[in-house]
C-alpha cells in the first residue's frame, strides 16, 4: 500500500502528481470491473467514531474519484444516537475516496471498500476531516525528522441476540483458551481470510478474559495505515460475524460482568536513518530500568504524553460507556503514569526480545478503547509527542506495580495525575489543553467537544443496561 502520511497534501494542478492519479485511478477501475464490483462503499470515522459512508457505483466511480461526492457539512456534527450537535453546520462537503485504499471486501457480493477524505467543495482540506488532521501531524513530524510506526491490538466481543433483543456472549471461555478457539474458528477463519485478501497484516490473535472476548494483534505500519485498518477491521469483524448469526462489538463495556475491551496502541519512533530511537545510540546505555537509558527523541516524547494524558482521555475513551472501564480497579487503573513491562501502567515499556532486539523496541499507550476515532486519537499523541520534543520534557520516576496502590501524596510527588473517569470531565480537560487544541484547529476542536457533550446529553439518567444495549452496535 503507498503511504500517503510521508508528504502533505499535493497541488492537484501539479502535472507529476496529476499523471500519477491518473495511474493509481487506472489501477482502481481496472480491479473493480475485473472482480465484478458494482458498488464501492467509500468510508469515513465522523467525530463520535461511527462509520459511515456512500456507495458508488463502479459506473461513477472514476468521477467521484476525481471530483469527490457531496455529503452533508451536517453529517459531522451527528453523535451515536444521530442527535445533530452542530446546528451551524450547513452546505456540502465533498468526499474524495482514497484510490490507495482500494480492497474487496470478500464479506459483500460485488462490493468493495475505500477510506475517504472529506474536503470543501473548492478540494481544499475540510478542517473537521480527522483523516486529513492525521495527515498534518505526521507532516509536523516528518519536519522533526522523525517518522512512527503503530501496531493495534484490537480487542472485541462476539454475541448472539435473543428475543427480547438482549446481547449474550457466544461463549463461557477463558483467556487464551483453545475452547474459546474452537467455538469461534469459522467466524475468525472467514475474518482472518478476509483480512488477508485486504492486505491488513496480522501478528496473532487469542480469545481474550472475557466471555466471547476476542483480539486480533495487527502488524505495525505506518499511522495513517495503521489507523484506516482499524476502520476496515471493523467493518469486516462486524460483517462477517453478522452472516454467521453473532453480533460483533468494539465498545469499550458492553457487559457489565465481564472484562472491558480496550485499543492498545505499541509505538515506535525511527529516524530519518530508520533508526529506532527508543534506545540511545551513542553506546552510553545499560539494561537498567532508568529513562535515561532511552534516545532523547523517545524519553520526551513519551514525557509529552504522560504531559497530555489527561485531555487525551476524552479522544481516546470518547463514549459515556468508556468509563466504565476506567476504574481504580481496573488491571491498569486511570493514572498517567509509565513503567517497565508494567501491565499496570497506562504507558508500558515493552521488554526487548532476546532475538529481535532494539529494532524492535516500542512502548505501548493502553489508554484507549475501541470506540475511539482512530485518527483523532493518533495525530493528537502525534501532537504530545511535538510538544515532547519542542520543549524537552523529562519522564518522572517510573512506578512498578499498580500507581492505584500508592498513597495520594506520592503519586502527586512523583507527578504522577489522575485520569478523568467521566466524559464529561475529559471535556473538560480536552478544552483547556492549549497545545491540542491549536494541533487539532479552532473548528475541529470544538466541533469534537460540542459532540462529546451532547453525547453526555443524550445518555444522562440511563441505566447501565440500556447505555451498554445502545452502544453495542454502534462500534
Amino acid at each position: 500500500m503507498q503511504d500517503d502520511s510521508r508528504a502533505p497534501d499535493h497541488n492537484p494542478d501539479d502535472s507529476d502528481y496529476a499523471s500519477n492519479k491518473a495511474s493509481a485511478l487506472d489501477y482502481v477501475m481496472r480491479e473493480a470491473r475485473d472482480a465484478g464490483v458494482r458498488l464501492v462503499r467509500c468510508l469515513w470515522a465522523d467525530l463520535s467514531s461511527v462509520i459511515r459512508g456512500r456507495a458508488i457505483h463502479v459506473d461513477a466511480l472514476r468521477r467521484h474519484m476525481l471530483n469527490g461526492i457531496g455529503i452533508p457539512a451536517s453529517s459531522m456534527g451527528l453523535t451515536t444516537t444521530d442527535i445533530q450537535a452542530i446546528p451551524g453546520l450547513q452546505g456540502q462537503v465533498r468526499l474524495l475516496p482514497d484510490p490507495t485504499t482500494f480492497r474487496l471486501a470478500q464479506y459483500a457480493p460485488n462490493t468493495a471498500l475505500m477510506l475517504a477524505d472529506l474536503y470543501e467543495t473548492d478540494l481544499q482540506p475540510w478542517a473537521l476531516c480527522p483523516r486529513s488532521f492525521l495527515k498534518r501531524l505526521l507532516a509536523d513530524l516528518t519536519d522533526q525528522g522523525l517518522r512512527a510506526q503503530i501496531g493495534f491490538e484490537i480487542e472485541f466481543y462476539f454475541a448472539v441476540r435473543t428475543g427480547e433483543g438482549n446481547y449474550i456472549p457466544v461463549d463461557e471461555s477463558l483467556y487464551a483458551s483453545s475452547v474459546g478457539m474452537t467455538v469461534a474458528a469459522k467466524v475468525i477463519n472467514d475474518i482472518v481470510h478476509s483480512l488477508d485478501e485486504q492486505q491488513i497484516g496480522i501478528d496473532h490473535y487469542h480469545p481474550e478474559s472475557g466471555h466471547g472476548q476476542q483480539e486480533l494483534a495487527l502488524l505495525p505500519a505506518d499511522p495513517l495505515t495503521a489507523c484506516d485498518r482499524v476502520l476496515l477491521v471493523r467493518e469486516a469483524v462486524r460483517s462477517i460475524a453478522w452472516s454467521h448469526g453473532w453480533y460483533a462489538s468494539f465498545a469499550a463495556k458492553p457487559f457489565e460482568a465481564q472484562p472491558a475491551s480496550s485499543l492498545q496502541a505499541h509505538v515506535s519512533l525511527r529516524d530519518r536513518y530508520d533508526r529506532n530511537v527508543m534506545y540511545r545510540l551513542d553506546g552510553e546505555r545499560n539494561r537498567e530500568s532508568t529513562a535515561q537509558q532511552f534516545g532523547d527523541e523517545a524519553r520526551w516524547s513519551m514525557a509529552g504524553l504522560l504531559r497530555h494524558m489527561q485531555a487525551l482521555t476524552a479522544l481516546a475513551c470518547p463514549t459515556v460507556n468508556s468509563y466504565r472501564r476506567l476504574l481504580p480497579t481496573a488491571v491498569a487503573p486511570p493514572y498517567a503514569a509509565w513503567g517497565f513491562d508494567n501491565r499496570h501502567a497506562m504507558l508500558r515499556i515493552e521488554p526487548l526480545s532476546w532475538r529481535e532486539g532494539d529494532s524492535y523496541a516500542n512502548f505501548e499507550v493502553k489508554l484507549a478503547d475501541g470506540s475511539a476515532n482512530p485518527y483523532l486519537l493518533v495525530g493528537n499523541m502525534l501532537a504530545a509527542f511535538l510538544d515532547g520534543l519542542a520543549n524537552h520534557y523529562e519522564l518522572p520516576e517510573a512506578v512498578n506495580g499498580s500507581p492505584g496502590a500508592l498513597e495520594p501524596e506520592e503519586r502527586m510527588s512523583r507527578a504522577i495525575a489522575a485520569l478523568p473517569t467521566a466524559l464529561q470531565d475529559a471535556c473538560d480537560l480536552l478544552e483547556k489543553d492549549t497545545v491540542l487544541a491549536m494541533a487539532m484547529g479552532s473548528p475541529l476542536h470544538n466541533a469534537y467537544l460540542d459532540v462529546k457533550r451532547q453525547e453526555v446529553k443524550a445518555f444522562e439518567g440511563v441505566i447501565a443496561s440500556l447505555e451498554q444495549s445502545r452502544y453495542y452496535w454502534k462500534f
